[in-house]
């Protein structure tokens, strides 16, 4: 998984749509869920980035 976030992040730095379309849909074709701690919603990010110790998502 770090690769593909790795290749999204260098996607989204160089300006380059081709990449960053390839990137981003490499991520958005996984079967992400997400499971807050402190409840039962699950959340299905549309788009979701991670560099380094950060993260954001949306959805």
């Amino acid at each position: 998984m770090r690769e593909l976030f790795e290749a999204q992040a260098e996607a989204v730095d160089s300006g380059d749509q081709g990449r960053m379309i390839e990137a981003i849909g490499a991520i958005r074709n996984l079967p992400l869920q997400l499971h807050p701690q402190d409840g039962d919603e699950t959340i299905t990010p549309v788009m979701i980035q991670i560099r380094g110790d950060k993260s954001n998502f949306r959805y």
